[in-house]
């Protein structure tokens, strides 16, 4: 097993702008889950296919009962990356969050650690994060929600380390009931996450953002849909229906993710092409202008229908994740 740099036991925290009547009453946080979007719903009533709950955010008091924020990162994202985007996050908020860092290797070995992260197979990452949300539900006030931020491979790994914590709680004899109700007090925002809702535990509050174009939740809700069609088989190998079945889903996704790419690949390249007079002012006397060429990536990523790459520069000019920023710019308008 690759090393993993443990999830800090105190992790920085940062200090936020106060609250206010302004920003509290309807504030821009938007974490009530869906109805019938949350697990706990029906599987009739439960979305199963990509792409029908992209964003539907509902108002609500941040300040109605004390609230522990986490931000989980995705894969191929240093910790300073992952740092802006807990700020940006707080920021929009007015509270403080909490980073549970995910640390980068190789795209492969990151890659591999997401599918794990899908397909229940449990890695180091997800039970430090695991534990984590164990001791915030085991001394958390009366009243008092774990609102779970995460990007991308983070929410593969929020929805593996819930799916274990309410095997924890069920072995040490508390009824099912019981652990659904536990499990209620947590609330899941995934922004364009390697994840989908049938992925997290009854009784998770969970609301998926994602882009109708962004690939990486297309290939897990793709990678889900093999997964049950394979199971299926394994029941009855014997059942020619069911290899059929199996068959279609495997095409469907891997249909369904060239076309994606391949789209994002194209807007990409266009972009970059309209866009290469400002390369100029990345190379100045010999040396390379970091925050231009951030800007430029920056401009490039922002024409890509796919938000899970896209970047966008603030005021600061400080690379921010694009997922996130037009997450809490379209709930502050509900």
């Amino acid at each position: 097993m690759r090393p993993i740099t443990a999830v800090p036991s105190t992790p920085p925290l940062r200090p936020l702008r106060p609250a206010t009547a302004e920003n509290t009453s309807a504030t821009s946080s938007a974490i009530e889950a869906v109805p019938g979007q949350s697990p706990s719903a029906p599987p009739e009533d439960r979305p199963q296919a990509y792409g029908k709950a992209e964003f539907d955010p509902v108002s609500t008091n941040v300040q109605a009962t004390p609230t522990k924020n986490f931000y989980v990162n995705g894969i191929r994202t240093p910790q300073s990356r992952a740092d802006q985007a807990r700020d940006l996050i707080a920021d929009n908020l007015g509270q403080e969050v909490e980073l549970l860092y995910n640390p980068s290797e190789s795209l492969l070995q990151d890659g591999i650690e997401a599918w794990k992260n899908l397909s229940g197979f449990e890695t180091e990452i997800s039970r430090q994060v695991e534990e984590k949300f164990k001791n915030a539900l085991d001394t958390a006030e009366q009243g008092q929600k774990i609102r779970v931020f995460a990007h991308s491979q983070g929410s593969a790994i929020t929805a593996d380390a819930l799916r274990n914590l309410e095997k924890t709680y069920l072995r040490s004899g508390k009824s099912a009931t019981e652990v659904e109700q536990i499990m209620s007090q947590i609330e899941v925002v995934g922004f364009g996450g390697f994840a989908d809702y049938q992925s997290f535990p009854n009784g998770v509050n969970v609301t998926l953002s994602r882009n109708k174009d962004d690939h990486v939740p297309q290939l897990a809700t793709a990678s889900l849909a093999i997964g049950d069609a394979f199971r299926e088989v394994q029941k009855t190998p014997k059942d020619t229906q069911k290899w059929w079945q199996l068959g279609k889903a495997s095409l469907g996704g891997a249909g369904t993710l060239v076309k994606a790419v391949g789209k994002n690949v194209v807007q990409a390249i266009d972009s970059a092409i309209d866009n290469r007079d400002d390369l100029g002012r990345v190379f100045q006397s010999n040396t390379v202008n970091t925050r231009e060429l951030e800007a430029y990536f920056a401009k490039v990523c922002a024409t890509v229908e796919s938000d899970h790459l896209a970047v966008i520069c603030n005021e600061k000019g400080q690379v921010v994740d694009g997922y996130i920023r037009d997450y809490f710019d379209q709930s502050a308008q509900v």
